[in-house]
């Protein structure tokens, strides 16, 4: 998901520009896959090994390349210790009774009780679609 601040015009403009970089990025990546192939197609003199993290790389900027898009990294909102201590035991992952909350001064929700389980798809739709 991208933000882009201001009207219609500068999102057209900022969206161009990002959509330029990401080009220019997979054509770097062209680039250096071809020395990298160069690379790959060379075989180790004796007693040497190939790099084992070099050649994980090559094969990433392949899939990139590939791809014709740039690998986007998740956002990780936990640390790795954290993760371990949420371990769930059981399918309920939150339980709502009797909730009610407002939005601009008016009722959004009134009374919802409701026991949300993994996997649960929830859409809220109103008067408008």
């Amino acid at each position: 998901m991208y933000r882009y601040p201001g009207n219609y015009t500068t999102y057209l403009d900022l969206r161009e520009a990002r959509l330029q970089a990401a080009d220019a990025d997979i054509e770097r990546a062209r680039t250096k896959l071809r020395r990298e192939k160069e690379w790959m197609s060379k075989q180790p003199r004796a007693r040497q090994a190939k790099s084992k993290s070099r050649q994980s790389q090559f094969y990433e900027l392949v899939d990139k390349v590939k791809g014709g898009a740039v690998v986007q990294k998740s956002l990780e909102l936990a640390t790795p210790e954290e993760k371990e201590r949420q371990l769930r035991l059981g399918g309920v992952v939150a339980e709502f009774r009797g909730a009610g909350y407002e939005l601009g001064g008016r009722p959004f929700l009134k009374a919802f009780t409701y026991s949300f389980r993994q996997r649960d798809r929830i859409g809220v739709v109103g008067p408008n679609g």
